[in-house]
């Protein structure tokens, strides 16, 4: 599993990797369940130290909520944009 996370990472940051339309992600966007946001957003927080602030990529974190989510997307091309659902357990029940 590490080994595949390192080929996607190789490929996603090189722009090998692309989405469903052949262009290449320019934006990303985690999308948390129940509060599963604050996981990825200390991650990031912690991590970003080390990374190629170069090679960066924007990366926004959003409540489940509609409303957040099309705010935070107003400005982007869907067709760049990775969306990444997280949740602890999916065990979240929906309103």
């Amino acid at each position: 599993m590490l080994d595949k996370m390192a080929d996607f990472r190789i490929g996603f940051r090189s722009g090998d990797w692309k989405g469903h339309t052949g262009k290449r992600i320019r934006n990303v966007i985690n999308i948390g369940i129940g509060g599963s946001d604050l996981g990825p957003v200390m991650a990031y927080e912690a991590l970003k130290f080390y990374s190629d602030r170069a090679m960066d990529l924007p990366v926004r974190f959003q409540c489940r909520r509609h409303r957040c989510v099309v705010e935070a997307t107003r400005d982007l091309d869907p067709a760049e944009t990775l969306f990444i659902v997280s949740s602890k357990t999916f065990t979240t029940l929906r309103r």
